[in-house]
């Protein structure tokens, strides 16, 4: 059986009632209606973190121990244990930090942050809230970043606004911001675990690609629906993610399908749910 962190819209922390199960099991996090829940993989077992502070994008850390998650109301990013104690702050935002990652090495997050004349760009800090760095300075949309199973690269979707018609495109750089490449066209890059893959979304589909752009293999097909947000198991055998599909309000849900392609599976009913992230 297998857990999920789920973001729903409003997150509450500080949870009565014991820690997550133990490493046998698979969690994912997310957030619905500013709300952190923790779920299983088949739907059930489904939990708040338990007062709330506009929580979203939820991310676990490599040991699986702690959550990062972004606050619209506490402007910044913070972290929590998986039992819900411990909340610290990590950044004070002039305006707004969006969508943590962590590094393979649990030692800094890569987030995305608001700047005023660029709209969001890529900045990088330190756990502890030391280190503060910008990555990208681009007048467009820099968003979803992710760190490579190695350490070695950081990949995010930028989409520039110099014209109505520029899609997202999957852009990899180094960790201090250098070396940018852009690699194929998508947005919401995640690494697979063993770094040979990314899962995207295009055309509001899921596909997986090699981390070159080649090699594309289509993960769902959900007409006149949104798929997006992908996030690999661990074990790189399936993909959760975010669909509007079967929604009455065209709202998102969270869903699993096998990595490989094929039937995919509702995690929870809630909507509109955040982007998922799976437990280690």
């Amino acid at each position: 059986m297998r857990l999920v962190a789920l973001t729903a819209v409003s997150l509450a922390l500080g949870l009565p009632g014991g820690a997550l199960p133990g490493a046998s099991v698979d969690t994912v996090a997310l957030d619905q209606a500013g709300r952190l829940y923790l779920g299983e993989v088949d739907g059930s077992g489904e939990r708040a973190l338990s007062p709330s502070l506009d929580a979203a994008s939820p991310a676990w850390s490599p040991d699986g121990r702690r959550l990062a998650f972004s606050s619209v109301r506490g402007g910044g990013i913070y972290v929590v244990g998986a039992d819900g104690r411990g909340l610290r702050r990590v950044t004070r935002s002039p305006a707004l930090d969006v969508q943590p990652a962590w590094s393979p090495d649990g030692r800094r997050l890569v987030f995305v942050r608001t700047v005023q004349g660029f709209r969001e760009e890529i900045f990088v800090v330190g756990a502890d809230g030391r280190g503060l760095r910008r990555l990208t300075w681009n007048r467009g949309q820099d968003l979803e970043p992710d760190w490579a199973p190695n350490g070695r690269r950081i990949a995010w979707a930028f989409t520039s606004t110099s014209t109505r018609a520029a899609r997202p495109l999957v852009h990899t750089m180094n960790p201090d911001g250098t070396a940018k490449r852009s690699v194929t066209a998508g947005s919401g890059p995640d690494w697979s675990p063993d770094g040979q893959r990314f899962a995207l979304s295009l055309g509001g589909e899921i596909f997986t690609s090699e981390v070159s752009g080649g090699g594309r293999v289509q993960v769902t097909s959900s007409p006149g629906a949104a798929d997006t947000r992908p996030d690999w198991s661990p074990d790189g055998t399936e993909i959760a993610f975010l669909s509007t599909a079967g929604s009455a309000r065209e709202q998102p849900r969270v869903f699993v399908a096998p990595a490989a392609g094929g039937e995919p599976a509702l995690l929870s009913s809630r909507e509109p749910a955040g982007a998922p992230s799976w437990r280690p």
